[in-house]
């Protein structure tokens, strides 16, 4: 130690050395710290942060503002697109739809002062008096909501079980006229061979004076042209390997002939 100074140091003039080349090392730590504390922001003053919270606020209300304007527009799709119910409609759905469509229409007559509250508080006019009636107006959206997916559940399960009705009302007639025309083939083969087919049956039926029409209705086919001569023709109805000739005179039949029946 003696090498780096000529003299020891000692007594009062030691000491204060010693404490000069301390407090600058202690100067030399904490100048970064003293830095770092310049660098830190100020805490905001109670005007700042009425400020900030008013931004904040606005910011809310324009999110909010945006929610509302999906529901009334869900709302107001609804009702737009209600249509007269049929006579049959089940009583449950169309109570359901009668009540949605009461409520979309009381939304839509008070959408533009609902929107005008949450407009003035997206502008940053708050009062107690406009923040109540946004709490207020949103928990009634809220419940209109809710209330009308439970009224469309309602509506929709009637208008299936009309459909369903519906169907089967189709169903039914349809099968009805199928009957009524099973019925009615078997009386026009009863009564005029209609649809006796290439059968032996079917050309035996077949009777002199009877017409090309009647002939095409019995064999339940239609007969083709093969001879004409002045008021003479001759048509055959073919079916694989059976076939029928008839002769015409002036459309009326004169003969038969068949063969493969």
């Amino acid at each position: 130690m003696d090498q780096f100074f000529p003299e020891r140091l000692t007594g009062i003039k030691g000491r204060l050395l010693w404490t000069a080349v301390l407090l600058t090392s202690v100067a030399a730590f904490a100048l970064p710290i003293a830095w770092v504390i310049a660098a830190a922001p100020p805490e905001p003053s109670p005007a700042e942060r009425a400020k900030i919270a008013q931004v904040e606020a606005q910011a809310q209300a324009r999110v909010a503002l945006f929610e509302l304007r999906k529901i009334h527009e869900n709302l107001r799709t609804n009702f737009e697109s209600m249509s007269p119910l049929p006579i049959d409609f089940p009583a449950d759905g169309a109570a359901a739809q009668e009540e949605l469509r009461a409520m979309c229409r009381d939304s839509i007559r008070r959408w533009p002062e609902r929107e005008a509250v949450f407009q003035q508080a997206a502008d940053g006019q708050f009062t107690p008096e406009l923040q109540q009636q946004m709490i207020e107006i949103q928990g009634q959206f809220q419940r209109d909501a809710t209330r009308a997916n439970s009224l469309n559940e309602r509506v929709l399960v009637a208008t299936r079980q009309c459909v369903e009705a519906h169907e089967r009302t189709q169903r039914e007639a349809a099968e009805q006229k199928a009957r009524e025309n099973r019925l009615l083939a078997e009386k026009q083969k009863r009564e005029y061979g209609w649809g006796l087919g290439m059968t032996m049956e079917g050309f035996r039926y077949l009777k002199d004076g009877t017409s090309k029409f009647e002939v095409d209705m019995v064999l339940d086919c239609y007969g083709e042209p093969s001879v004409k001569s002045g008021n003479l023709e001759i048509y055959q109805w073919r079916e694989g390997f059976k076939f029928i000739n008839c002769t015409f005179r002036s459309g009326e039949l004169i003969s038969k002939a068949q063969a493969g029946l």
